[in-house]
Formats: structure tokens, sequence, C-alpha cells
């Protein structure tokens, strides 16, 4: 897979015909893949969750999307005023002990 990205060396189908060109904002340094890609691949979606569920819940970090900070207060809304059929959440999803 490192190959396949490009950062590590030639990739043997680089200058493939089928290869397609993804416009990556400049700004997202933290994204490493090469603007042209013959295949991507991705983290899977539990995984993605995962991470989003603990850095909303970390005490120490902030989770900011754009220029707004994210927090768990609506979550907690969700949970004292919905039914759980819902939602499926309970108080120890976002307080975990």
């Amino acid at each position: 897979m490192k190959r396949s990205l490009g950062f590590f060396g030639d990739f043997a189908y680089h200058n493939h015909p089928d290869n397609y060109e993804i416009n990556i904002p400049n700004k997202w340094n933290w994204f490493l893949m090469q603007s042209k890609q013959l295949f991507i691949r991705m983290q899977d979606p539990m995984h993605i969750c995962t991470k989003l569920r603990n850095r909303l819940l970390s005490k120490t970090t902030t989770l900011v999307f754009g220029d707004q900070l994210i927090n768990i207060q609506p979550l907690y809304y969700v949970i004292d005023n919905f039914c759980k059929l819902d939602h499926g959440l309970v108080q120890s999803d976002v307080n975990p002990k």
C-alpha cells in the first residue's frame, strides 16, 4: 500500500490511462494522497466513527469542524428529550467510565 500511495517509491501504474485526478485542498496537510490515483484505500467507517467518538469524548482535546467547535451537549439533549428507540443512545455512550 505504501508504494501505491506514491510517497515511498514509484508505482508501476503511475501513468495508467485509467488514473483519475483528485483535487485535495492544499491546506489538508494531514491527508496523505497523491492527486492522481488508480484506486483509493480508505479506513473502514467504524474505525473513522470510533476516532471521531474518542475525540468528541476526550477531556483534553477539542474537536473542530471548519471554524466550529463540536461538543457533546447536543447528544445529552437528544438523550433527555427523545425516545431511545429513535436514537439508540444511553448516558454511558456519551459519559463512559
